[in-house]
């Protein structure tokens, strides 16, 4: 059979242009041709013979209409390999690192592991004090609530900044406006304030007792936290270059102030508590004296001992004018693992230390909760539904 005929066809299907999906186009057409043909012939085996060659004809196509991921010009560069797909190519849900291999899970499960941690700790302190008035009437509690607060917001914010891929800076598209770190710094002044409070009352007790009431211990905590928002404010108020100045200035001599007065007053605390309280005679009132002091003093050593490798590189970086080398986003950078580190000991520290705290912990505590079961519970029960394994 002479195929020549169809070449003019051919030729034609050459000419056209090719969609992005060569394989339809071509059934498309060789479909549409086995139609023509079969309305032409007037046999069965002859119509099936012409389909045949038409559909072989139509078939063979030219080399040039095979599409590749290269760029047909110019046509002798050689083919590169496409990119291989970046962590934030995910956008502001990617995980702090791919999970490719077991070490990122790893880590990856431990910022999960860390925030769940510092959430429940400080909730479950923080609901302790609030539920016992005796607790509350105190002042040192006072600021252990306004730590378990500002605790409780970094655990909380960890899920962000900690288990995605995260970098908390001025000129960063995922940054939290400086809202995060400011957590970390209202905890870190509520211990200093404890301290100082630890030391007034300890040095001055009749002063601290007629001056220091419980009111103007909540306004010192409300104002130390209005000043940090106020910071924030101001920062995100300003353009990007001058809060980074104003940030990297007012940080550097806070840290190094504040570093000095810390260490002073706990040196000056362990003083007090070894010398002066050991003159007096045996009571409860300074044995209460004597625990809460070593109780802000072993509090102040774990929170020195976490915050100052992050103080030394600013004030290194502040000092040099250069930009340090940091890890690419807040989860792997141990310098700021550490700090949400001690906001998990810091809890743990209080209700070891304090046996007031832990008695309300381990009973008014799990008596709310069983009274809110036992609430649930009646609730199920009058609508036919029980609650296995929270009441015999």
């Amino acid at each position: 059979m002479n195929t020549k005929r169809f070449w003019p066809l051919r030729d034609r299907l050459d000419s056209m242009p090719m969609t992005t999906e060569p394989a339809t186009s071509t059934a498309l057409v060789a479909k549409r041709m086995w139609k023509m043909k079969m309305r032409k012939s007037s046999g069965v085996s002859k119509s099936t013979d012409r389909g045949t060659v038409a559909l072989r004809s139509i078939l063979r196509l030219p080399q040039s209409t095979v599409r590749t991921t290269c760029e047909p010009e110019p046509p002798s560069a050689p083919c590169t390999p496409a990119a291989p797909m970046r962590n934030f190519s995910f956008g502001v849900w990617a995980p702090v690192l791919p999970l490719t291999s077991f070490g990122n899970v790893l880590l990856f499960l431990f910022s999960i592991f860390l925030a769940a941690s510092i959430v429940v700790l400080n909730v479950s302190v923080f609901a302790s004090i609030l539920l016992d008035g005796a607790l509350r009437s105190e002042n040192r509690f006072m600021y252990m609530l306004s730590t378990c607060l500002s605790d409780t917001c970094t655990g909380v914010s960890y899920y962000y900044v900690g288990v995605l891929d995260v970098r908390d800076s001025f000129d960063s598209p995922t940054r939290t406006f400086h809202v995060v770190p400011t957590f970390l710094g209202l905890s870190f002044m509520a211990v200093l304030a404890a301290q100082a409070d630890r030391y007034n009352a300890i040095v001055s007790p009749f002063t601290y007792s007629r001056r220091m009431t419980r009111n103007r211990t909540v306004l010192v905590i409300c104002a130390y936290w209005a000043y940090a928002f106020f910071i924030v404010a101001v920062s995100n108020l300003v353009t990007a270059g001058m809060a980074g100045r104003i940030t990297s200035i007012g940080t550097m001599v806070a840290n190094i102030v504040t570093v000095v007065i810390m260490i002073g007053l706990n040196i000056r605390l362990f003083i007090v508590a070894m010398f002066q309280l050991g003159r007096e005679p045996p009571s409860e009132e300074r044995d209460s004296k004597r625990s809460s002091v070593y109780l802000i003093l072993v509090v102040v050593v774990f929170f020195l001992g976490a915050w100052i490798p992050l103080f030394c590189h600013m004030i290194v970086c502040n000092f040099t004018g250069t930009v340090c080398n940091s890890p690419k986003n807040e989860g792997t950078d141990p310098l700021r693992i550490l700090p949400r580190v001690n906001a998990v000991i810091t809890p743990i520290i209080y209700i070891r230390g304090c046996g007031a705290l832990r008695d309300t912990l381990f009973s008014k505590s799990c008596i709310q909760l069983h009274t809110f079961f036992f609430v649930a519970q009646s609730c199920c029960w009058k609508r036919g539904v029980k609650l296995p394994g929270v009441l015999p």
